[in-house]
């Protein structure tokens, strides 16, 4: 069996808003969009291509969406990766690029990320609407949690703001390994990256780092607020611009500042 399955939909935009919010519940954890497409992915593990399929049937909206499915073996995945990945610009403030790219001009924060089967390379605009909100802030003594922390990405950045210590964890042991590689490839030895969940953590933290998805994050919201220090701050992405009535409503009263790379959303939220 290959390690993960991709789902490949033909799709409006509407149509891809609503097979976002559903697959997330049938295992898929990664998620693009492109050119009329949606590509899902996810451990093949976690995934019955019969209950997808059956979905899909069953929802009017989706049922004459055209699809196909493709097995990713894991040792395919850096040649495949390689191939496609361009270093990433944000803000004219920001390089994320990889070790087997030439780096021919210096920004102010420079990423050196490499997945291995993880999320968060900067290319989606999930990942880089936070880095843009990040670059914005002080970052100075905060202590910092990354919830599903994947490549680390989000971490690194916020140690090399100027947080004094980040803490990340994610359930995918390949992405506890990445996000350990790439710290180390961005100078950092005290980035501290456990396999779990959000149980992992201990203490209170001055920033949450979350770039997950919707309906992972409508549960875990009231653990993050007990985590969070008082006025503290939580980064939300992984989600479109209309899901954030359904997130707000169960915050309490706080400050939200926004950033779109339509349709998906990046926040700010401070208490």
């Amino acid at each position: 069996m290959a390690d993960f399955l991709e789902l490949t939909m033909t799709a409006n935009a509407q149509q891809r808003e609503i097979a976002v919010a559903l697959l997330a519940d049938f295992g898929f954890d990664i998620f693009e969009e492109k050119e009329g497409q949606l590509m899902a992915c996810g451990p093949s593990i976690s995934i019955s291509k019969e209950d997808v399929e059956g979905m899909l049937s069953g929802i009017p909206a989706l049922s004459s969406v055209s699809f196909l499915w493709r097995e990713i073996p894991k040792e395919n995945w850096n040649a495949q990766w390689e191939s496609q990945f361009e270093p990433v610009i944000v803000d004219d403030r920001c390089l994320i690029y990889a070790p087997f790219h030439s780096v021919e001009q210096e920004f102010p924060l420079m990423l050196e990320i490499m997945p291995q089967m993880s999320f968060g390379t900067g290319h989606h605009p999930t990942t880089a609407g936070i880095i843009s909100l990040m670059m914005k802030e002080s970052w100075e003594g905060k202590r910092v949690l990354d919830a599903g922390t994947g490549t680390g990405i989000l971490a690194i950045a916020a140690k090399k703001l100027g947080a004094s210590s980040i803490f990340g964890y994610d359930i995918d042991p390949w992405s506890v390994e990445n996000g350990k590689e790439n710290a180390l490839r961005n100078g950092i030895t005290d980035f501290e990256i456990v396999l779990g969940g959000s149980d992992s953590a201990s203490g209170k933290f001055d920033v949450i780092l979350a770039n997950i998805n919707r309906n992972v994050l409508i549960d875990q919201i009231p653990t993050y607020l007990d985590l969070l220090e008082t006025h503290g701050t939580i980064y939300f992405s992984g989600f479109y611009q209309q899901d954030w009535k359904e997130l707000e409503r169960i915050l309490p009263a706080g400050n939200a500042v926004f950033q779109l790379n339509e349709p998906w959303l990046a926040v700010k939220f401070t208490l």
